[in-house]
């Protein structure tokens, strides 16, 4: 379980893990933040580094088994060597990871793998429990093996629960209106609601769906499917779903969700998520996961994407509750130098003068603590303000970002270049229409 009775109360917040060179950083910022989700692909790819995270972080973990990447087009996850064609090696892990022989599907599309999950019967039983051992057994296995390399105190302090995730998410794939792996989802759910009681883990399904059946009739049969057995917690993922592009109607289909799987007290965890959906903590949200200033928001193709080098720094502004580029963020502060962060981080780099926001271009590490500062500061006022009153500050945030929408910048645009305002604050009047509505019904 992500937490008990006994812990604070507020929305907690994982921190996606996918770069090795993050975690001396992530060991050193662990107060802000109450666990980690390990991607599937890396941990079996980087079985024996990955682990390491979190003997070092010494936080809470779970693994995203990545099963939905079986079933969509994974042409980008295979390529030509001079041996042959072959997948790329993150992607073959998983799949031997979840009990699948690479080699079986490399010379056809992604329908043949649905085609064999589907029949015999043994195949779904198969494939749930390969995915549901490596996410319990990779972690302390690596960390037991490493045993000889840690001094006496490590090892005598070792405990296995540090080791074991928190829950254990039965494969899954894209909910999406008539298609064959709504049927495949509702067999593995049933399939691990049976044999539950073989995991020492608790068992948290995975409601994946695309943001535009969160307004569409669709939701309540995928919702159907998954809370179809009383299971201790349930996890989401809106694909592509990006806070500031949410119309009112799919964040109030994101509350209904929310509520409808927590209604018996159910633990959720999104995925992923911002400021806007910790705000669902009051309609039965447990937990969002993110990256690192970064990953509030995955589209179902992102793994299969070719990099373009490392992501532009981002200024996270609280006031605000969203990032700005480094460019933005400077006309913006000069504008309104009272929207410098107070953060500790902030009052070193940027000391009052907002030229210096410039300054975070070299200072990455410092971005990223400077957002977990607020992200953390967030999480707080959340728990201990009422619906009412966050709904209350919501005005307050439109009203600031009515008013910054009179700053404008240069855009390019096709046959010239035009001036448009750096915010737009139409989706803070959707998410605010919604609460409203969600909680007027509720009372």
């Amino acid at each position: 379980m992500i937490n008990t009775p006994d812990q604070d109360r507020q929305p907690h917040s994982f921190i996606r893990f996918g770069i090795q060179r993050k975690k001396e950083f992530l060991k050193d910022v662990r107060n802000t933040y109450d666990g980690l989700v390990l991607p599937g692909n890396i941990l079996l790819y980087q079985y024996r580094s990955t682990p390491t995270t979190i003997f070092m972080c010494e936080r809470k973990f779970f693994v995203d088994p990545m099963s939905y990447l079986f079933g969509q087009p994974y042409e980008g996850l295979k390529q030509r060597l001079k041996k042959g064609l072959v997948f790329k090696p993150s992607f073959d892990k998983l799949m031997v990871g979840h009990g699948l022989k690479p080699a079986d599907f490399l010379q056809y599309d992604y329908t043949k793998l649905i085609d064999y999950l589907s029949h015999p019967k043994d195949n779904i039983s198969n494939f749930a429990n390969n995915a549901l051992n490596f996410q319990w057994e990779t972690v302390w296995n690596t960390i037991k093996e490493a045993k000889d390399l840690m001094t006496d105190e490590e090892r005598e302090n070792l405990e296995e629960d540090k080791y074991r995730p928190v829950f254990i998410i039965p494969p899954y794939f894209l909910f999406e209106p008539g298609s064959a792996t709504n049927d495949l989802n509702r067999r593995i759910i049933e399939y691990c609601w049976r044999e539950r009681t073989k995991w020492k883990g608790d068992l948290f399904p995975m409601l994946f769906i695309r943001k535009k059946d969160l307004a569409s009739d669709f939701l309540d049969e995928a919702i159907s499917i998954v809370k179809g057995h009383p299971f201790l917690g349930y996890c989401v993922w809106v694909e592509d779903f990006d806070e500031r592009q949410a119309t009112r109607s799919q964040a109030g289909g994101l509350i209904k969700l929310i509520s409808t799987l927590s209604k018996e007290n159910q633990q959720v965890v999104m995925l992923y998520g911002g400021y806007f959906s910790m705000l669902l903590y009051h309609f039965g949200l447990s937990c969002i996961c993110h990256g690192l200033a970064y990953g509030e928001a995955r589209s179902v193709t992102a793994t299969a994407q070719k990099g373009s080098g490392p992501a532009p720094i981002r200024y996270y502004v609280l006031e605000l509750h969203r990032f700005l580029t480094l460019p933005d963020a400077l006309i913006i502060l000069r504008k309104r130098p009272d929207l410098i962060c107070n953060c500790p981080i902030c009052q070193r780099v940027i000391q009052g003068n907002p030229d210096r926001v410039i300054r975070f271009e070299s200072e990455e590490a410092l971005s990223e603590m400077h957002f977990l500062w607020n992200r953390a500061k967030e999480r707080r006022i959340i728990a201990q303000a009422s619906i009412d009153d966050l709904i209350e500050d919501l005005d307050m945030t439109l009203i600031l970002n009515k008013d910054l929408a009179e700053i404008t910048k240069t855009y390019k645009v096709y046959g010239g270049y035009e001036e448009r305002p750096i915010i737009d604050p139409i989706y803070i009047s959707e998410w605010k229409a919604a609460l409203e509505e969600k909680r007027n019904t509720a009372t």
